[in-house]
């Protein structure tokens, strides 16, 4: 799971707005205060509520069904997360920042100096926050632009970070953020921190790092974090934990549901469920209906309305979690337009955070 749109998970239309060297307009951006702004999504002419509405109804009309995990990250989703990455059953957070304490000046001085730092769902800063002031210590020279779906991260973020970095701000998707920064001349640092790749099958992995890879020069750099296979005992409370936060994280996808879309749904009636696919070295989540019951949901501009009826017991999958093994991230680095520079890997191996350069294309 992640903070990202897109999440995610949690992406918005990986196909669009990653096109090397697009610029910005004016018109493309809407200043929230000096140093944050929200960018403005053109790649779909649908209103962002009549977009949730198409893709809930997408979802439950495959079989078997599922809901979008990118629309996990209302601000109300964006705060149980940030409660689940300090649970300890949640083991890539703290192994995560075990890599980035330890290992920050050395990624530091990696990086170089003078570029533009753009972080894909930042959450609170703390997965950075080693790095960003390593570099500030040694006078990188940085520009520091954090980019995530949810308003609500921004403030608390620019607090967290005031005095350390020169901050810029942007609210939208991963590939809004991408874009609004692909035009610029100097350098860019990409972070991809926490376990949000895992959001995608590795097929999906390896198109949307391609396109981050057409929004860079040349030689720019990516920190990209992989959660590592690992047994299922291990992986499986870290999807279901004992006090129930992560289910409430699930379940909230229907509170929303429910607040955007008009809907009916009763959060109680399902049950959240955490499995580990040993085929495809991936965790799965799912909203597991308790009885027979229909649900309805409506498009709030068009007040077009949409049921479905759903069996005992069927399961709806909310979320996919990919693990990865060192051969799949390396495999992945070279079908993406990058060059493996340096491996980082917590004391027992369960997370490595991966330093990639962006070869000639």
């Amino acid at each position: 799971m992640s903070s990202a749109d897109f999440q995610n998970p949690y992406l918005h239309n990986p196909a669009a707005g990653l096109s090397a060297g697009a610029g910005h307009a004016d018109s493309d951006v809407q200043t929230l205060d000096s140093s944050i702004q929200e960018l403005m999504d053109h790649s779909n002419d649908l209103p962002g509520p009549q977009i949730f509405f198409r893709d809930v109804v997408r979802g439950l009309e495959e079989r078997p069904r599922t809901l979008p995990s990118r629309y996990f990250y209302d601000d109300r989703g964006s705060q149980l997360f940030q409660k689940i990455t300090e649970l300890p059953e949640y083991y890539p957070a703290s192994c995560e920042r075990e890599i980035l304490s330890t290992k920050a000046m050395e990624i530091s001085e990696l990086l170089g100096e003078d570029f533009g730092l753009i972080e894909l769902g930042p959450g609170d800063g703390h997965k950075s926050y080693h790095i960003l002031r390593a570099l500030a210590g040694r006078d990188a020279g940085f520009r520091y632009y954090p980019v995530d779906i949810s308003r609500g991260i921004m403030p608390p973020l620019q607090k967290n970070l005031e005095g350390l970095v020169s901050f810029h701000g942007l609210v939208g998707d991963y590939e809004a953020g991408l874009q609004y920064l692909s035009g610029r001349e100097d350098r860019h640092v990409v972070f991809f921190l926490g376990s949000s790749i895992g959001n995608f099958s590795i097929e999906q992995s390896a198109d949307f790092l391609r396109r981050i890879r057409m929004s860079l020069h040349e030689g720019d750099l990516l920190l990209i974090g992989f959660d590592m296979v690992k047994d299922p005992d291990i992986l499986i409370p870290a999807y279901s934990d004992g006090s129930g936060v992560t289910r409430d994280f699930n379940l909230n996808l229907l509170h929303r549901m429910n607040r955007e879309l008009n809907g009916n749904l009763e959060p109680e009636n399902f049950i959240h469920h955490a499995a580990f696919n040993p085929r495809n070295h991936a965790m799965e989540s799912f909203l597991i209906s308790r009885c027979c019951q229909k649900i309805k949901i409506q498009d709030p501009v068009s007040l077009v309305s949409m049921e479905a009826e759903l069996q005992a017991f069927e399961a709806i999958q909310t979320e996919t979690s990919q693990k990865y093994t060192f051969d799949d991230i390396n495999e992945l680095a070279d079908r993406s337009g990058f060059r493996i520079l340096k491996d980082f890997q917590d004391s027992r191996a369960y997370f490595t955070d991966s330093l990639w350069i962006a070869d000639a294309l």
